[in-house]
């Protein structure tokens, strides 16, 4: 009886000095999965970096190189919300696991007393006391009934250090898990700061290229150049349109009124005060014009553009000088054009009513910061906003 004693009281010091391995000496922790995702964001993000500056090095378009660093910029943005999506997932995970980690620890401790209650027990009962339960038996039968009970509770000591096993990888799997999390959030945080400072390098890079086209001659003709591309290109895309829409009177949706009645009462397409205005615009230094077939709306970036009249979408993607851009048919060859969108709502054969979304303001293709930029054209011709909008806004 005293050797299993001594045995049970063996086990349960080797259990505490697990338990105490466990803690002070963790074992190494594998790759983790979620380690290797960042460091191929930061090889990603180093490449994209790279190809940046190459471009930048090169000879070209500026508006093309502008457009370039903008759509760096909202790739940029964008892996930077995802990754504070991530980061967020990770704080959750962490705290249940924190959580799971402290009941675990506490079965364990309240386990760990049982178990240390039982063997003083054991120890103190010893052979005097196995002797003494044998001796007083009254017969066979009261020995064999003696015996069963010591025997159930051994199993049942033994079935307590079982559980306490089990206890104790439980609160270990949840620790090594813990930590995963909490280098997984620390690496996140450091992914992010890295791209933070990647975006504001963009951001410099963008303000030189402004600047460039307002003090040098040779960037302010080449940027006015590409704005006459662009405006040509626009032009045989809405010749395209009405070529593979019939231009009827009708209006493409149905209960619509004719948009040509609509002049003087269409409201703002978002809000925000108008901020450059249709006609033609003369460069104070150089005395180059530009033409500007509509207006700008200095409305908040994140803030919703929306269709000023009902219409069917025909163009809903990035466009060359005017980054993402709707284009709205209202029928009789009427269009309406949203621009510099941050993102796109909408696409292309969708009805939309007047007040829909069709996407989120922003800077793409702008040369002055996050704005709406809006127009109306008859055919392929531009019209003055001005004309067509009353006091209202969307």
């Amino acid at each position: 009886m005293r050797t299993r004693v001594v045995a049970a009281a063996v086990v349960l010091l080797l259990l505490a000095a697990v338990a105490v391995r466990a803690q002070h000496n963790p074992p190494a922790a594998p790759a983790d999965p979620a380690d290797r995702q960042l460091e191929d964001l930061r090889a990603k993000l180093a490449a994209e970096q790279k190809a940046l500056a190459e471009l930048m090095k090169k000879r070209g378009g500026v508006l093309d190189k502008m457009e370039a660093v903008r759509a760096q910029l909202a790739r940029s943005a964008a892996r930077v919300e995802r990754l504070r999506k991530d980061q967020a997932i990770a704080a959750a995970e962490s705290k249940e696991l924190a959580d799971r980690m402290a009941a675990a620890e506490k079965s364990v401790a309240d386990r760990r007393r049982d178990l240390a209650g039982r063997l003083r027990a054991r120890y103190q009962f010893g052979r005097r006391g196995l002797l003494r339960l044998w001796l007083e038996a009254k017969d066979l039968s009261d020995l064999s009934r003696r015996r069963r009970y010591l025997d159930a509770l051994f199993r049942a000591d033994a079935t307590r250090i079982e559980e306490y096993k089990k206890l104790l990888v439980e609160w270990t799997a949840a620790r090594k898990k813990l930590e995963e999390r909490q280098r997984t959030m620390a690496g996140i945080e450091a992914v992010v700061s890295e791209q933070q400072k990647a975006m504001e390098a963009e951001r410099q890079m963008l303000t030189a290229l402004l600047k460039s086209v307002e003090e040098e001659r040779a960037a302010h003709e080449s940027m006015v150049a590409e704005l006459k591309a662009r405006e040509s290109s626009l032009r045989g895309v809405l010749a395209g349109l009405a070529r593979e829409v019939e231009d009827t009177e009708e209006p493409p949706v149905e209960g619509a009124v004719d948009f040509a009645s609509l002049a003087g009462s269409l409201c703002l397409p978002a809000r925000g005060p108008v901020t450059s205005t249709y006609g033609q615009k003369v460069h104070p230094k150089f005395g180059t014009v530009i033409m500007q077939n509509g207006i700008e709306i200095g409305a908040a970036a994140g803030s919703p553009a929306k269709a000023v009249a009902p219409g069917a979408v025909r163009f809903a993607d990035w466009f060359r000088g005017y980054g993402n851009l709707v284009i709205i048919d209202h029928g009789g060859g009427w269009y309406t054009l949203y621009a510099h969108l941050a993102s796109v709502s909408v696409s292309v054969g969708q009805q939309v009513g007047k007040g829909k979304t069709v996407g989120v303001v922003g800077d793409t293709g702008s040369m002055t910061g996050a704005n709406l930029y809006f127009e109306v054209r008859h055919r392929q011709q531009p019209q003055d906003p001005a004309a067509w909008l009353g006091s209202c806004s969307l």
